[in-house]
């Protein structure tokens, strides 16, 4: 079965997972984030355990696991991607990216909690807040 996998758009249109995927500087990783969205729709929650996905805030990172936040990841190319799995209309949120440089990154945690709590409350109001 394959999953719906949408963008986040935040409150000025933005699209942070594109961008994140169109900057310049990604050029090299760009075909590998592209195949793990790719893979996250073929596979949804398959994919956790695998080296590709795993939740955020787990006790390794000192934060409280968020249910349906996770992390699309590849270590060896360094770069993150905060996925909001939306289990009430089951689809596959991608919230916001960053490149993986250090071992512990809370700031980038604490933006992905903040835009899956941003996320649902647009949600609620009725806002269209994907794309």
């Amino acid at each position: 079965m394959v999953s719906e996998v949408k963008y986040y758009r935040d409150e000025r249109g933005n699209l942070p997972v594109r961008e994140f995927i169109d900057d310049r500087h990604n050029g090299r990783i760009k075909w590998n984030i592209e195949a793990a969205i790719g893979a996250l729709q073929i596979n949804g929650l398959d994919l956790m355990g695998t080296e590709r996905m795993s939740f955020i805030g787990d006790r390794d990172d000192g934060g409280p696991r968020i249910q349906g936040l996770y992390e699309l990841r590849n270590e060896q190319k360094k770069w993150r991607i905060a996925v909001y799995h939306d289990q009430t209309v089951d689809k596959f949120v991608l919230l916001c990216g960053w490149g993986k440089n250090e071992q512990r990154q809370p700031a980038d945690i604490l933006r992905a909690q903040r835009m899956q709590e941003e996320y649902v409350i647009r949600k609620e109001r009725g806002d269209v807040v994907t794309d």
